[in-house]
């Protein structure tokens, strides 16, 4: 039987899952407070938030929202398990925590949830590598307006040489 208290637990750990689309799972083991602190403190940056929750009420609450993602992560979660979770960009909070593990080998990428997609340590390196959304959102919008910005540019230039001919008419015309 469930307490009061990891009941209402449950229902928060259910919330901040719905509320976030991308979660990480780092083993924190052999950090320091000050070090967790300087986590924290790059994730914030990163519009990300790193949580420590017990590892059985997590898995209750996967296997009941996520039964997909329930059967990959269960062994994921044993053992000293802080979890990052990040509502908009994926990469940034995957950026840090690369960074940060660099500095601090004892931390270790455990995985992570990308979308319902499980994700492991390795990948979470690789999308790190990735840049951010906005800077390729602006790539892409920069693609798709570069054909038309040679279209105008090609009319421009049509329009231009008419110009030069009817002028050279009117200056033949004109001799």
């Amino acid at each position: 039987m469930v307490n009061q208290k990891n009941k209402d637990a449950l229902q928060g750990i259910k919330q901040t899952f719905l509320e976030n689309q991308y979660v990480y799972m780092v083993d924190y083991k052999g950090l320091t407070v000050s070090k967790i602190s300087e986590l924290r403190n790059q994730l914030r940056q990163s519009e990300s938030e790193m949580k420590v929750l017990k590892n059985t009420l997590v898995l209750i609450v996967l296997q009941e929202m996520y039964p997909e993602v329930y059967a990959q992560v269960k062994d994921v979660l044993k053992g000293p398990t802080a979890i990052i979770f990040s509502q908009k960009d994926p990469v940034a909070p995957a950026k840090a925590l690369v960074d940060f593990s660099k500095k601090n080998e004892s931390m270790t990428l455990k995985g992570g949830i990308l979308e319902s997609k499980i994700i492991n340590g390795d990948e979470i390196k690789v999308l790190s590598a990735l840049p951010s959304k906005e800077i390729l959102i602006a790539k892409l919008l920069m693609l798709l307006n570069s054909p038309i910005t040679g279209f105008v540019g090609a009319l421009q230039g049509n329009i231009r040489n008419f110009v030069y001919i009817l002028d050279a008419i009117k200056d033949k015309k004109s001799a």
